[in-house]
């Protein structure tokens, strides 16, 4: 009986000419009662799954196609509850299903086409090693417009001398690279597109020159001004010069020609001096302490260079390009001046920059006049990644962005040039609306990802990348409120195994220590959560617990009783996680207790992995031993992005947050006023995100309902 009464309910809410004669007798239009129960499930799932209930949301799905099997819009709805929930296989059939049924479009097959990539053998297959032009632009003058140019990176060689001469290169974390201008005694902000955003000039004293540009720590960066022979420190926020350190001269502490930079993070920074043919070292308060090479009797080394060029610091060593007649030579030199290395190879003859290669293992990447090699000092290989196809090409710094492109400096071309894999040219992106808030509608805020075939985030983008639309009808006054880097905070979830201690030593010492110390990161908004492991996680601490420090010193007393469900603790975290706006983390403590034979008994580990994944959640270990480290959470680290922590890293709570802040997701959100008539709140309203990025492009289709108004 009440299910028949809240039927009718439901009934006239849909049916307004609905009504009710007199008590007893009801006037009712015919009315199909499956498809009222549906449509009711159909609403509740969209809800539950913009508001990150995705189990529920399921349920809610299943249901509608209880009542309705043949509800395409509905099967689809699973589909993306499935996807976000980590099914992906389950997310495929069920959208291979709409494809077959003829009710998909271009969105639908590209998404099915991204899933069947995702878990194919494609993914196994180590990337392209070969890269390829993609797009190129010239640096402009402050205010100038325009974005990069698709075609041949090196344009067109019979262009005016006159253009800006663009020198060193500093990519950022968020996708956007800063280029020094030469010839325009500036440097400038660029973003994704090629887009110029932003000028500095140096201060009343300006730049003159300015040569290699490098990141120091955040947010200051390191300048060579060539030709008044200094290195100059710059707020890169503010714009403001912070200080100068060098003159010109032969002396201690004095060059002629400052080139390349380099900064090692204990807070040194080592310049190629090229005028006096030697590397300096100076402190950031601008102290001088050594140099390498050059005249002797003034430095720590009997080096003796003879074409000097690109440093870099790279894995506690500083890395130097010189040149011995027709071969180039690669030192490896410690912090204090001593040669622990040496290379020589012909191809690096006219070395010139030096940047760190990103991936999983060690490798950097050697900018010579025409081509861009990549060095395995590990393995100590040089292998070629991109050949100019002008031969008239002069690279002078290369390095890669967050997307995988490499970006590239050219003084004869004078153009800063976009090259990137094969594999990723034409390959499309993956564009996944992850939920939509109307509670103020008119006023919509729609929250998407924005990212590669294989689930990594694609960064740096604006507002000339995105087309918001409604109904196939563009938004009225859309507004990017956020992209990945300007996340509010940062939501991170802590799974402890579960104590286990046959002894009764306490551990509470390792879990003080380790715990504290991440709870001290916790910045403003920030939030984070302690989950106990063991047969049913349970979460035993929270960031908003006013008596943490207590809660904390009972945790070591709990008893481990039964399995540890790990399977069921990443479930439970990323189900806390995906309700939060921040940038997710998640913690895994990996004390000595053995990482157990059944910990993916329920969930499987893809099934895991796609749940991290499709939620740009990153999961990170922190272990004493990375190599002991069991191989499904290092595949676990490396699939999401995660990194692995020592427990003395964890202890730098300042270090760990400036991690954490810098994993930037590929989320974008955007706000708008819909035109859309929402017919009080029961109708379904469709909507659209398209994103265009150089050769590359992608959609996604869904909708929202708003507010039900009675």
């Amino acid at each position: 009986m009440l299910f028949l009464q809240i039927s009718l309910l439901w009934a006239a809410v849909v049916f307004p000419g609905y009504s009710q004669d007199t008590p007893g007798e009801q006037n009712l239009p015919d009315l199909n009662y499956d498809r009222i129960q549906a449509d009711s499930a159909f609403r509740d799932g969209v809800l539950w799954l913009h508001r990150g209930r995705v189990n529920d949301a399921i349920l809610s799905f299943q249901q509608a196609l209880s009542f309705d099997s043949a509800d395409t819009l509905a099967r689809t709805w699973l589909g993306r509850g499935y996807l976000l929930g980590g099914y992906n296989e389950a997310a495929l059939r069920e959208l291979q299903q709409v494809s077959d049924a003829g009710s998909g479009g271009i969105a639908l097959e590209s998404l099915i086409e991204t899933l069947e990539l995702r878990r194919g053998f494609v993914r196994e297959v180590p990337e392209d090693t070969a890269f390829f032009p993609l797009a190129s632009f010239s640096l402009r003058l402050p205010g100038g417009g325009g974005t990069a140019q698709l075609g041949s990176p090196q344009g067109d060689s019979q262009q005016p001398r006159t253009l800006p001469l663009p020198g060193g290169i500093a990519i950022r974390t968020d996708g956007w690279y800063w280029v020094a201008n030469v010839t325009g005694n500036s440097i400038q902000l660029y973003d994704a597109n090629g887009t110029l955003r932003r000028s500095i000039t140096g201060g009343l004293q300006g730049l003159q020159g300015p040569l290699d540009i490098i990141s120091l720590s955040e947010p200051i960066l390191g300048v060579t001004s060539f030709r008044s022979d200094e290195i100059v420190l710059i707020n890169s926020d503010s714009g403001a010069e912070i200080m100068r350190m060098g003159e010109p001269g032969i002396g201690p502490g004095q060059l002629m020609g400052p080139q390349f930079l380099a900064y090692d993070p204990e807070g040194y920074i080592f310049v190629s001096d090229y005028g006096n043919q030697r590397i300096q070292k100076f402190s950031l308060e601008g102290e001088f302490l050594f140099s390498i090479g050059g005249v002797p009797g003034l430095d720590v080394s009997s080096l003796r260079f003879n074409r000097l060029h690109g440093v870099l610091w790279y894995e506690d060593s500083l890395w130097v390009l010189d040149r011995e007649g027709s071969t180039g030579v690669l030192y490896e030199i410690d912090g204090s001046g001593n040669v622990l290395s040496t290379f020589r190879d012909d191809r690096l003859q006219h070395g010139e920059g030096l940047s760190v290669f990103p991936g999983e293992e060690p490798a950097f990447l050697i900018t010579t006049r025409t081509t861009i090699y990549r060095w395995d000092p590990v393995n100590r290989l040089l292998s070629e990644v991109y050949r100019a196809q002008d031969e008239d090409a002069r690279f002078f710094k290369s390095g890669i962005d967050p997307n995988g492109n490499i970006l590239i400096t050219d003084s004869y071309s004078r153009q800063v040039s976009i090259v990137s894999r094969l594999s990723g040219l034409y390959s499309g992106i993956h564009v996944q609306i992850n939920k939509i808030n109307a509670d103020n509608f008119p006023r919509v805020t729609i929250d998407f990802s924005v990212q590669d075939r294989l689930g990594r985030p694609v960064l740096g983008l604006d507002t000339a990348n995105f087309f918001l639309t409604e109904a196939d009808s563009p938004v009225e006054n859309p507004e990017l409120i956020s992209r990945g880097y300007q996340l509010p905070y940062i939501s991170t979830q802590i799974i402890l195994p579960p104590l286990q201690d046959p002894q009764g030593e306490p551990v509470k010492s390792y879990i003080e220590s380790q715990v504290q110390s991440l709870f001290s990161t916790l910045q403003g908004s920030d939030s984070m959560d302690l989950i106990l492991g063991g047969e049913t996680p349970t979460v035993v601490l929270e960031s908003s617990d006013s008596d943490r420090s207590a809660r904390l010193q009972r945790i070591d007393s709990l008893v481990y009783q039964g399995r540890d469900a790990f399977d069921l603790g990443v479930r439970l975290a990323v189900n806390r996680l995906i309700r939060q706006d921040g940038i997710r983390h998640l913690i895994y403590l990996n004390t000595d207790t053995a990482f157990p034979e059944d910990a993916f008994s329920t969930y499987g580990i893809e099934e895991l992995r796609g749940y991290m994944v499709n939620n740009e959640v990153a999961f990170s270990v922190v272990s004493g031993d990375e190599n002991a480290i069991d191989p499904a959470l290092a595949y676990l680290v490396r699939e999401t992005g995660g990194s692995f922590f020592t427990p003395s890293e964890i202890m730098d709570a300042n270090r760990v947050r400036n991690i954490l802040a810098d994993d930037y997701p590929g989320r974008y959100i955007y706000e708008y006023r819909s035109r859309l008539n929402s017919d009080f709140g029961r109708r379904y309203l469709p909507v659209e995100v398209e994103v265009r990025y150089l050769t590359k492009s992608g959609r996604d289709e869904a909708g929202y309902f708003s507010p039900l108004i009675f």
